[in-house]
């Protein structure tokens, strides 16, 4: 995710986040969200339980189209960890190859990307 993204999801969250810089050591983000404190209603326990059930009945699994090596090595390695089942792509042109044999529930995409852009993806 960018920084935009990430700022973003934060502040939808009710959150707020801090980004410590220091010229030869590096940056810090630190993400604080808000913590659920009392009891969830038993209403809302059961969308969560189906969520969970929805989520793991995506058998299809996910593709992951980034183009860096590192971020999409990150996030295939963390989602396979989760016990997903993943397929990568580094461009357009072999993500496609892949839609065409393969169906996905989710497809992580990079918007930029070298030649066809995510949002341009035809996806259908």
């Amino acid at each position: 995710m960018g920084l935009s993204q990430v700022y973003g999801f934060v502040k939808q969250s009710g959150g707020h986040l801090k980004i410590y810089s220091e010229l030869g050591e590096g940056t810090t983000v630190k993400i604080y969200l808000p913590r659920l404190i009392g009891a969830v209603p038993v209403k809302d326990r059961r969308k969560i339980c189906r969520r969970r059930s929805a989520i793991s009945a995506w058998a299809n699994g996910y593709l992951s189209l980034k183009d860096d090596n590192d971020v999409r090595n990150y996030v295939v390695d963390a989602l396979r960890g989760l016990n997903y089942n993943v397929s990568e792509a580094p461009d357009a042109v072999r993500a496609l190859a892949l839609i065409e044999d393969q169906q996905f529930d989710l497809l992580l995409t990079d918007v930029v990307l070298p030649g066809m852009n995510g949002r341009s993806l035809p996806t259908d």
